[in-house]
């Protein structure tokens, strides 16, 4: 049997998912609310792509993705897209560590 697993990947994407409707009132109301949320999403991403990982071994020298694109390593597709009505200084503030912090998890 193939099991197809596919990664909410976003703290952003499942933070606005859990909030409803009006999520980015948030961001500009209580920032510090919505980072502590996020920081919590984060860690909580991290420890699903381990647990990933950890039983999704590579296949043919690496691991396909639900987007049809193939990886020698370990790979997610970050969605971001909750963020298109984000102003950059609120990203690079809330968000952006989080993000990098993925990329470098997933790296060489």
């Amino acid at each position: 049997m193939t099991r197809r697993f596919g990664l909410l990947a976003s703290e952003t994407r499942s933070h606005s998912l859990s909030l409803g409707d009006f999520p980015h009132c948030d961001l500009r109301d209580a920032p510090e609310i919505i980072a502590q949320a996020t920081g919590r999403i984060h860690q909580l991403l991290i420890r699903a792509i381990d647990q990933h990982f950890s039983v999704v071994k590579p296949k043919h020298g690496g691991y396909g993705h639900i987007f049809g694109y193939w990886a020698p390593g370990p790979t997610i597709a970050l969605q971001e897209d909750a963020l298109s009505l984000c102003h950059p200084n609120l990203y690079r503030d809330l968000f952006m560590n989080h993000s990098a912090e993925a990329v470098r998890r997933l790296g060489p």
